[in-house]
This record gives structure tokens, sequence and C-alpha cells, in this order.
């Protein structure tokens, strides 16, 4: 498969190494107009002041912290730019299409997305031809996303 896109010369998200294992969260660039909203919060965890470790699930509910299963409606990268379809290949050329990445999210639309093993946040390319690419601001990823059960199967229909 195709590298990913090299990085641009503006800011890019960091990473915060945080507790635990060394792995670290990463850290969103402000944008105007404040943050993007996340999935609302799931069954408060003790000492959690409010929220727990674990999240409701919804589609904006995600685990990565490279944001690779991140499956979201954002489609403006962090600077407000809106996102190319990653299905088109203008005004950018698409190394990453739908076709050849069918399990990564990718499709007739343009919605923020990891598609490379060597991604580092949700990301798309841009609408401005001068920025071929830039992170989004899809928020911070869940400790756990808790999605709710399934609803049974219909009944059977009666053979008669």
């Amino acid at each position: 498969p195709p590298a990913p896109p090299p990085p641009s010369p503006a800011p890019a998200p960091s990473v915060d190494p945080g507790p635990g294992a060394g792995v670290g969260a990463l850290t969103i660039p402000e944008i105007p107009g404040g943050p993007i909203p996340r999935a609302r919060p799931g069954p408060e965890g003790p000492g959690a002041g409010g929220q727990g470790p674990a999240k409701e699930a919804s589609a904006e509910c995600y685990e990565d912290h490279r944001g690779r299963d991140y499956r979201g409606f954002v489609n403006v990268t962090a600077q407000g730019v809106p996102c190319q379809r990653w299905d088109v290949d203008e005004p950018h050329l698409s190394h990453f299409k739908p076709r050849d990445y069918p399990d990564k999210g990718l499709g007739s639309h343009n919605l923020c997305r990891a598609p490379g093993p060597y991604s580092y946040c949700a990301w798309c390319y841009t609408t401005d031809p001068a920025k071929e690419w830039d992170c989004c601001a899809v928020g911070l990823p869940a400790e756990r996303c808790v999605w709710p059960p399934l609803p049974p199967p219909p009944p059977a229909p009666l053979p008669w």
C-alpha cells in the first residue's frame, strides 16, 4: 500500500505521554468556535468526577489514540477547511481509495478517517489546493466505547 501523505509544515497534533504504559493521548489543536461535541458520558466510575472511563457509544466514540477506529461525522480539518471526498481526485490525488481500503471507513463521502498504517490522527484531504491534507478535530478517544445491546430478532413467520 502507498505511504500516507507526508506531514505538512502546519502545526501538527502532539502526543502527550500521560500516565500509564507510555501510550499518550492525542492533543488536538484549538479551532475557532470550540471543540467538536463528543459522545455523552457513560456510567460514572469511582473517583471519575462525574465522568467514568466508559462512554456511551455513538458514531463519534472511538478508542484508538491515533483515530484508526474513528467512524464519526466530522468533515472539516482542525483549521476549518472542508474535506475532499475520498473517491475524488480533485483538488488532490487520493492515495487511499475506498475500493483499496474497504475496512477503513472510506467511501463516497468526505468524513475524516485514519486509513493508513502510519496515520497519527483522523485526517482528510482538503478542498484547499494549497493544503493537501490535515488532521481533524474529532475529540479525544474514549477509554472504552459501550455499545447498546442489539434488539432481539423479529419472530419467525407462522407456517400457514
